[in-house]
């Protein structure tokens, strides 16, 4: 009787530990969180996985420029008990604009992910004007030092110009 007793009250106090300090598992960011679904899917293909959409909030952005809001594996069985769907992982995509607009839902730019989102968009919006600029004074523009700064800002964006992108990918 005494050891149940010990056992219940260690059981409880692993529980209230677990508790104040968590466990640990919820801090991690999942796999592929935060990339659009087309990158995702391309580093998951070239890793031998299959994606699979499992959830889409929004409708306002192609399938492809979505963002990862989640990751994992499927754990499907097969009538024998044995795992279904080996190498699959189901998504979570949010298809909803970076920041909101009149009448297109995102994020507010009040939130640290808007902020964020419309500084990127400041960003992109001023690289491309330089680049029209520059190329019609026939200077070089600021992407040609600085490509991979230029090259993640419009891959962050998606908002660069059709010509700075053709220009940044013959560099």
């Amino acid at each position: 009787m005494r050891q149940s007793v010990i056992g219940v009250g260690v059981g409880v106090a692993g529980v209230l530990v677990a508790g104040v300090f968590g466990t640990g598992a919820a801090a991690a960011s999942p796999p592929y969180y935060g990339m659009t679904y087309a990158k995702a899917v391309g580093i998951m293909q070239s890793k031998g996985q299959t994606p699979a959409i499992a959830t889409v909030i929004g409708s306002q952005l192609p399938t492809d420029d979505c963002v990862v809001t989640n990751a994992y594996k499927s754990f499907t069985l097969d009538s024998s008990g044995r795992t279904a769907h080996r190498g699959t992982w189901m998504l979570d995509l949010n298809c909803n604009r970076a920041v909101a607009q009149a009448g297109k839902p995102g994020n507010s730019v009040m939130t640290p992910e808007g902020q964020k989102a419309k500084a990127i968009d400041i960003k992109s919006t001023s690289i491309s004007d330089d680049f029209a600029k520059a190329t019609k004074n026939g200077k070089a523009p600021w992407c040609e030092a600085n490509a991979r700064r230029c090259q993640q800002i419009c891959d962050s964006s998606g908002m660069c110009s059709d010509d700075l992108v053709k220009y940044l990918a013959s560099l």
